[in-house]
């Protein structure tokens, strides 16, 4: 049945050196169109120059292979927005998927700097976040990204940071999920990934809290050491020594129970070293 169209769309990004900073843009937008059987229709990519902070990073460059003079020569998000929404306007599809919830917000971002069609802001408020399904599907207890997905539905995939490459993966994804065409093993691998990685995160976690606790006992003994015994400080120290060692106690214990769960995984990781 060839009676719906739909759109299957990835956005790559600037990713500013700092951390925790707000400067985001499009860098290139790929789209798939796809009917609703699977059969390709057409597909749409374009590098976008940024609005607001034009230069990329360098770790925007050595995750995408974007160049600084291909940024130059490439036009703002109004441009290629009105570029896609003529195709949009050619076969309405009936459904946009994207891959996480954050593009919706860089999508508006972007009509607003450039002062694109703000059509792309409806569009972009009916984004389908596949992950979603996914995860419900699968039932996944964390997000995977999109390389991992695609080989649990072997799907012959290497994320490359190309937003045509990771839209056309999106929509093989799409496709294999309606048709429950999932490996049970490697997804049953996948979940033992990450549960044994939490427990490893937690055991070093705690190792390093008894770690930093037994420094301070040191501190701690050493302040009392130089201290009178009949004075109001002896006293706070003395506190803070019996609290520090029941601390420690806890945390070892903790340790001691995540230990051989945390052995466990690291014999797993280095055993399954494809799928880390």
């Amino acid at each position: 049945m060839r009676d719906k169209i739909f759109a299957f769309l990835d956005f790559e990004f600037n990713c500013p050196e700092q951390k925790g900073l707000n400067k985001r843009e499009i860098i290139s937008m790929g789209a798939v169109f796809r009917y609703s059987d699977g059969s390709p229709l057409t597909s749409f990519y374009s590098l976008v120059r940024p609005s607001r902070i034009s230069r990329i990073s360098a770790r925007t460059k050595n995750l995408t292979g974007i160049t600084q003079s291909q940024i130059n020569k490439s036009p703002n998000f109004d441009i290629v927005s009105e570029k896609f929404l003529h195709l949009v306007d050619c076969f309405s599809p009936a459904e946009y998927f994207v891959w996480g919830s954050s593009d919706k917000i860089e999508v508006q971002k972007s009509v607003r700097y450039s002062h694109a069609d703000k059509r792309m802001n409806t569009i972009s408020g009916k984004f389908h976040d596949l992950q979603i399904d996914v995860m419900n599907e699968l039932k996944l207890a964390n997000p995977y990204n999109l390389e991992r997905i695609a080989d649990i539905y072997d799907i012959d995939f290497v994320h490359t940071f190309s937003a045509i490459a990771d839209a056309e993966c999106l929509a093989d994804i799409y496709f294999a999920y309606k048709r429950g065409l999932y490996d049970s093993d490697k997804l049953e691998s996948y979940k033992k990934f990450y549960e044994y990685r939490e427990i490893i995160g937690r055991y070093k976690f705690t190792v390093n809290n008894i770690k930093n606790a037994e420094e301070k006992l040191i501190r701690l003994n050493q302040a009392l050491a130089e201290t009178e015994s009949d004075s109001e400080k002896y006293d706070e120290l003395i506190i803070k020594v019996k609290e520090t060692l029941q601390y420690i106690s806890e945390q070892r214990i903790v340790a001691d129970i995540l230990k051989p769960k945390a052995e466990e995984g690291k014999k797993f990781l280095d055993e399954n070293q494809n799928i880390i």
